[in-house]
């Protein structure tokens, strides 16, 4: 992951910012004098908490000023993510600014060295989830970006099926929506604020990729797999059963 954040560096390197930023100023967001601080800094050496707080500022109207800004601090933002610094929370808003559903803001290069990233990111994850249910969150923050790579992700999820991580994480998604299917209560772990105009085709990816059968087989077969290896952790197995059962 650091060689992919050496080439954000590099790669975003040709966008400044300047001061205004394209966020709002007052007391609760940045204020202007902290804005000054924060483009006062190298970019490599941003402290995490003036990032942050640029981070949770809002936006001005001017999606196209706010991407050029991000741009400027991607590669810093990703360095945080990567090293685990606490940056912004909820994790899922971490590149709500990026805005990459604004073509004229986003090169073709760009977007795929950002698809580059999402799967490296999440394959990494799915090796070492930060947290549990935390791959829902990163499939989250990539969507809140505006980067259409959901269903890419979710088909490495389901490749990974074999691997124990990606069993957990099924599972924190089958313990959130107990009965799975389009019936379920898919609000509880697509993580978008209801207003977000994207929310409901973000949950129906979702659900269509959690109860198709092919996930389902996958799935069913790999937890089968693991409990007759016993792999699970003690406390795991009871639930892992129920899952294993509901797949079929």
């Amino acid at each position: 992951m650091q060689k992919l954040v050496e080439e954000a560096y590099q790669l975003f390197a040709a966008y400044p910012a300047h001061f205004p930023l394209s966020i709002c100023s007052c007391s609760s967001c940045l204020p202007e004098e902290l804005q000054r601080e924060l483009l006062r800094h190298p970019l490599r050496d941003i402290p995490a908490g003036i990032l942050g707080a640029y981070l949770s500022s809002v936006p001005l109207a001017d999606e196209a000023a706010t991407a050029r800004d991000m741009k400027h601090f991607l590669p810093r933002i990703l360095q945080a993510l990567v090293n685990g610094e606490d940056v912004r929370s909820p994790d899922e808003l971490l590149l709500d600014k990026l805005c990459c559903d604004l073509p004229e803001c986003w090169p073709e290069a760009e977007i795929r060295w950002l698809h580059r990233f999402a799967a490296a990111w999440f394959a990494h994850q799915i090796a070492a989830p930060r947290y549990k249910g935390c791959l829902i969150v990163w499939l989250a923050m990539f969507q809140f970006a505006g980067l259409d790579v959901t269903g890419e992700l979710l088909k490495l999820w389901t490749q990974s099926a074999g691997e124990i991580n990606a069993l957990r994480e099924f599972a924190a998604v089958y313990l959130s929506v107990p009965y799975g299917g389009r019936n379920g209560d898919w609000s509880k772990v697509c993580y978008l604020p209801r207003a977000y105009p994207k929310r409901e085709q973000f949950a129906d990816k979702l659900s269509a990729w959690f109860t198709s059968a092919h996930t389902r087989a996958a799935f069913r077969q790999s937890f089968e797999q693991a409990l007759l290896a016993g792999k699970e952790k003690p406390e795991e197995t009871m639930l892992w059963e129920q899952c294993y059962d509901w797949l079929a």
